[in-house]
């Protein structure tokens, strides 16, 4: 074991780079010994030119250390780092010169303890990774499995969509989906990876057995993904399975620590990172169609502001997290077969698809965009979704939403929709049953079969909401689920038991108020959501208008409500600064005679004291099974 320091630029296998006998010893008159540390010196470029099984020691980068590409290249560490100090370089293949698709080059860590060792920059200075594997290594790198009993019969044979026979390698690592519905166990079994033995035309021949769901390639569709790189850093002899019931996770993993990287300082295409602890991810960077497998998290952000603008793309899988505690980034990634998708990410979007984990999105906090496919995981989404917005699909999940928290708006999204491209989900497609979240939904397409929900609220909890606006993507339709019941936006025409026209003698909507809950926890049905920022129902009254009554019409098919089972509440200003008074009514409310009564009626008298908006609620606190109550919603003012 010895210590080396550069003293000219020149090759790493020659000793007159270390100040040496040129071309010299190995181990002797150039690092390549057990254990040999190499410092590379200000102002000079190390061309690393052998491949070396030889576990080194550390490497101190101060200068430029540069992967030769006309052969493969292999350097191998034990419990030791590569540290690219301030203003220092490290280079596999450039932006404008990948390393040679035609070779490979390795970085590979023996470490024997988790988290200690790797990759590392500090926490000032300049330094600049540079790692960019052949994007020519493949023309196309995905296809789809194809509708054929090869897929289903439990042999070591495929059939793809596509021949990539003359695109794809012997050796080369594929990924895909081999179960359509997510369940507890979808993490490790629902996708595998194999290694191609051979390939001709559409068939190929893998190391594994696969049996995928019926059906593959007729009514669902299996991405089939090439997950190869000829650029890989990793943990040594790291175990890189998925699938088969097991998590193969890794343990005493390297790290990519990068404690200081300016913005665009740190440039990652087209490689690999295999049995890592993770990759922090430090300012703005642009991460380019990498893998990350087979180890504790994909990419860390530790929360920090700097990775704001930060893009991702590439395949993520067999990993505890896929991206955690990132802060604005996008994520075209797609993410596979972990136990937690994408886990306490802040801001930015969720683009890529998320597929067959145990959670697809835990976590998410502060307006990140999830505009990817969920799919094929226990959960699509659980706890603490704090203003998520949801533009993707969801759907052959266990749950779609679980036990969430928060405001979560999903805009022209589809949930569980049974069509042509989407399944539904198989337990529930929301799931509140702890928490309260407020969830609203806009132009959002729902199963055939309706909405499944889990959403009475446990002991103490008043419960969450589910607001849906042209529910279905059916213009003007409106529905509200609270754990006390529903509120549906329904026409008059004598449809089940709604009335049979409107209190003008048409066909106009009305609000109903049905699935009535007898609840001790929350006590009241609101006919509209007033419960966020008071504007549900509003109405604009000046104080020179003087007093007004303003009167709304019911009708209800309950034996009779009595007096405070329903409750009209306006609250308007007094005069007095932003002072506001309540004005309440609750009669009494007899059974409608028919279908066409609407003799029943709310009303309250207000005179408000200064300009300004007149809130109007009502709220149900009368529970009787099977029955319901319709409120008109057009005002009368008198």
């Amino acid at each position: 074991m010895a210590s080396f320091t550069s003293t000219q630029t020149g090759n790493w296998n020659d000793g007159g780079t270390w100040g040496n006998d040129s071309p010299g010893v190995k181990g002797t008159d150039w690092p390549g010994s057990a254990g040999d540390t190499a410092t590379i010196s200000a102002g000079h470029t190390v061309t690393y030119n052998v491949s070396e099984t030889n576990e080194l020691g550390d490497i101190e980068i101060y200068g430029k250390l540069a992967f030769d590409d006309s052969a493969d290249r292999l350097l191998t560490l034990g419990d030791n780092d590569i540290n690219v100090r301030p203003a220092g370089e490290l280079e596999i293949g450039t932006s404008g010169t990948p390393f040679d698709k035609a070779y490979t080059a390795k970085i590979l860590w023996n470490t024997t303890s988790d988290s200690d060792y790797g990759l590392k920059t500090p926490s000032s200075g300049s330094p600049v990774v540079n790692i960019y594997g052949a994007a020519d290594y493949c023309t196309t790198w995905e296809t789809t499995l194809a509708n054929d009993a090869e897929n289903t019969d439990g042999d070591t044979t495929i059939k793809t969509v596509d021949d990539m026979s003359s695109d794809w390698h012997e050796g080369d690592e594929i990924l895909f989906l081999v179960e359509e519905v997510g369940d507890s166990s979808i993490e490790t079994d629902g996708a595998l990876l194999g290694e191609i033995q051979s390939m001709s035309g559409t068939s190929i021949t893998l190391d594994v057995n696969v049996t995928c769901d019926a059906g593959v390639g007729s009514t669902w569709t299996s991405r089939c993904v090439n997950v190869t790189r000829n650029v890989e850093l990793g943990k040594y002899n790291a175990d890189r399975s998925v699938g088969g019931g097991s998590r193969y996770w890794n343990s005493n993993r390297p790290l990519v620590s990068t404690g200081y990287v300016g913005d665009g300082d740190l440039n990652l295409s087209y490689c690999s990172f295999i049995g890592m602890k993770h990759i922090a991810l430090i300012a703005q960077q642009t991460v380019t169609q990498i893998i990350v497998r087979n180890g504790d998290y994909g990419f860390y952000g530790s929360g920090s502001e700097d990775t704001i603008g930060s893009t991702i793309s590439g395949e993520i899988f067999g990993l505890q997290r896929g991206a955690t505690d990132c802060v604005g980034v996008t994520i075209n990634a797609n993410i596979w077969a972990c136990r937690y998708g994408s886990i306490y990410n802040y801001g930015g979007e969720m683009a890529g698809d998320v597929v067959a984990c145990d959670y697809g999105c835990y976590g998410v906090k502060f307006y990140q965009e999830v505009s990817g496919d969920i799919h094929a995981c226990n959960a699509a989404f659980r706890l603490n979704s704090w203003y998520t917005l949801l533009t993707g699909q969801l759907y052959s999940c266990n749950y779609g939403f679980m036990d969430m928290a928060g405001h979560i708006v999903c805009n022209d999204a589809k949930i569980g929709y049974n069509g042509a491209t989407s399944k539904p989900n198989t337990t529930y497609d929301f799931d509140w049953q702890y928490h309260e979240p407020k969830i609203w939904c806009r132009n959002t397409k729902f199963p055939l079969a309706g909405v499944d929900l889990n959403y009475r609220g446990g002991e103490g909890r008043s419960g969450g909401f589910l607001h849906c606006e042209d529910y279905d993507q059916t213009l003007g339709a409106s529905r509200t689920y609270y754990n006390s019941g529903t509120i549906t936006r329904v026409a008059c025409d004598g449809g089940g038991d709604r009335p049979s026209e409107d209190p003008d003698g048409g066909n106009g909507y009305c609000l109903e108020m049905a699935d009535i809950q007898s609840l001790v926890h929350q006590s009241v049905l609101p006919a509209w959501d007033h419960r966020g920022d008071g504007q549900g129902y509003r109405i604009w009254a000046t104080s020179a208008a003087g007093s007004k009554t303003y009167t709304f019409k019911v009708q209800t098919t309950y034996a009779g409500i009595s007096a405070g089972g329903l409750t009209l509440r306006a609250s308007y200003l007094t005069g007095s600064g932003a002072a506001r008074s309540v004005t309440t009514h609750a009669p009494a409310i007899a059974q409608r005679s028919g279908t066409t009564d609407w003799t029943q009626t709310l009303a309250v008298t207000v005179n408000p004291g200064a300009d300004g908006w007149i809130n109007f609620e009502i709220e149900l606190s009368e529970y009787e099974s099977g029955n319901e109550v319709w409120i008109w919603p057009e005002v009368v003012i008198s």
